[in-house]
């Protein structure tokens, strides 16, 4: 006569395996968060071309106020940029 061995597949089953030592090997994760730099960012912001003492600029005034936009989406970006370094490590 052969022998039947029954084999516990889920925690309501009435034989439960022996809740020995942990098994082996055990893995241990360990998340390292590392903030690193575009070589972008570190690159230096060009001077601002100085705007000559006799510069004259006619133009329309939507023109005008296109140029006064233009003049303020760089003056930003660059304020951004110098703010992101800030966030750089250093070396």
């Amino acid at each position: 006569m052969a022998s039947v061995a029954t084999l516990a597949a889920c925690a309501g089953s009435p034989e439960k395996p022996d809740a020995g030592a942990a098994p082996d090997p055990v893995i241990e994760r360990v998340v390292v968060v590392k903030p690193v730099c575009p070589p972008e960012l570190r690159q230096n912001i060009p001077a601002e071309p100085v705007m000559p003492a006799d510069a004259v600029i006619e133009a329309s005034e939507e023109t005008l106020r296109w140029l006064g936009a233009i003049f303020s989406r760089t003056a930003l970006l660059e304020e951004r940029l110098r703010d992101a370094r800030t966030a750089c490590p250093n070396g």
